[in-house]
């Protein structure tokens, strides 16, 4: 987006991540001097009393989330793209009439907006009736790299390159990990590898 509070008239430029509440319709758009053109989209399977919405951004890579706020672990809906016309630029948050011809109200309320470096998806950790372990975490978040560790000191993390599963009904990456005899403690985590 254009660099300033309030980027003049027809100039904004950029990605926007869309939910138009009448169509339940969700966008991931590339805007030129306010045209946009749709990357990707999809639809809420129904419409919620209230939204949050999480946009990520690595590289070309873009992708779009909206949760009812009654159920934040698991997204409504994800669409995804790739595009590399931008690179760098602003965060913000836009209500806009979309009706064509500028006379539509528009009335959003926004709370807790937050712009990060990363958006961590949940990993989650379990025991199976085996008592083997099991790791998954969203299959959306293609972009992150499970590392592991014998201990949380800096720079004892190493990336699990074997061994990790993609179950694609469930719409996740599993790894179990093989035990290792007199190694009493394992850590994991997920990150964005540098350079991605």
């Amino acid at each position: 987006m254009t660099p300033c509070k309030n980027p003049p008239w027809g100039t904004t430029s950029g990605y926007i991540f869309t939910y138009e509440p009448l169509t339940d319709g969700v966008y991931i758009s590339r805007v030129t001097a306010e045209a946009p053109l749709n990357l990707s989209g999809g639809f809420l399977p129904y419409t919620p009393s209230s939204v949050r919405l999480v946009l990520i951004g690595r590289g070309s890579y873009l992708e779009g989330r909206i949760y009812d706020t009654a159920d934040l672990a698991t997204p409504l809906v994800t669409v995804s793209s790739l595009d590399s016309t931008y690179t760098s630029g602003t965060c913000g948050l836009v209500v806009a009439d979309n009706s064509g011809v500028g006379i539509a109200p528009v009335d959003a309320t926004f709370d807790n907006y937050r712009g990060d470096a990363a958006v961590l998806p949940p990993l989650a950790i379990k025991t199976l009736p085996s008592s083997a372990l099991q790791l998954d975490w969203p299959d959306q978040s293609n972009c992150w790299t499970l590392e592991t560790s014998t201990t949380l000191e800096g720079g004892s993390w190493s990336e699990v390159t074997t061994g990790i599963t993609h179950e694609t009904g469930a719409g996740k990456f599993v790894y179990q990990p093989t035990p290792v005899m007199g190694q009493p403690m394992r850590f994991w985590r997920l990150v964005v590898p540098d350079g991605s």
